[in-house]
């Protein structure tokens, strides 16, 4: 269930990313709730609250819910804090932290991306996946994404209307694998099938089976004036039946206002 988990919720959680793509009103914000279910059992609950601007900040925090927490918790924080590039289209760079909890097992990661070098600044892993050696060697690493600028990219190609045709390689710190896009049954929306790369155990196939014979399918809407498409509704196959991330709630958050005295 750990990788059904990661996958899945890490595009719930990388969705929000998506809101950087375009420009917002000054200093204002989007908080999305989500809620994701496996066969339709609860599964996670997540909370997000974005603040775009050239520069960008995105955090998350999920948990899971139901029988899941009951005999597998975790909780899960991310942040990334980014650049947009000169003309607005890509990413400069970005600094993204995840820290997990899962049984009291404490992990975290934090990186740098930069257009054709990742650095990988801090790091603690899982003591299996060390014993195991899985982890990414760096030239692995170089020319990919964290998990929540892969949904910025996503969201970018839809609003500019260049489709979702493409790979994104993403690694966060622990796994590395590829997501691939293709267009889906409309203007906003996507499939997307997913291929492991490197930091897997080798001993288990995939949870995921969202592959390029049967692609999950991300499907976007454009909520509000001045903010482009947001993630709506995500199904994944997996071995255990579908996990299903849909949007539950959302709002926009007022600019703070300072007065000074």
């Amino acid at each position: 269930m750990c990788t059904v988990r990661r996958l899945a919720l890490s595009f719930l959680i990388a969705a929000a990313a998506a809101l950087t793509a375009a420009p917002t009103p000054a200093s204002a914000a989007m908080a999305l709730r989500y809620q994701a279910t496996l066969i339709g059992l609860p599964l996670a609950n997540v909370s997000a609250v974005l603040d775009p601007r050239s520069t960008f900040r995105i955090t998350s925090d999920l948990e899971t819910a139901g029988i899941v927490d009951l005999f597998s918790p975790w909780r899960h924080h991310a942040s990334a804090a980014g650049r947009l590039s000169a003309d607005g289209a890509g990413i400069a760079g970005v600094r993204y932290r995840g820290d997990s909890v899962r049984r009291s097992e404490e992990t975290y990661a934090q990186l740098l991306f930069e257009p054709t070098l990742t650095t990988v600044e801090a790091v603690k892993l899982a003591p299996k996946a060390l014993s195991e050696n899985r982890q990414v060697p760096p030239p692995l690493r170089n020319g990919t994404v964290d998990p929540l600028t892969a949904f910025y990219i996503l969201a970018e190609r839809l609003d500019r209307g260049r489709g979702c045709d493409g790979p994104i390689a993403v690694f966060d710190g622990r796994y590395r694998y590829d997501l691939l896009m293709s267009a889906g049954p409309d203007a906003l929306s996507c499939h997307i099938a997913y291929r492991q790369v490197a930091g897997f155990s080798k001993s288990k196939e995939p949870y995921v089976d969202a592959s390029k014979a049967t692609p999950g399918l991300i499907r976007y809407v454009r909520l509000a004036d001045g903010f482009p498409p947001v993630p709506q509704r995500l199904e994944v196959p997996t071995r255990f039946g579908s996990v299903v991330v849909a949007l539950a709630d959302w709002s926009i958050e007022a600019p703070t206002v300072t007065t000074s005295q």
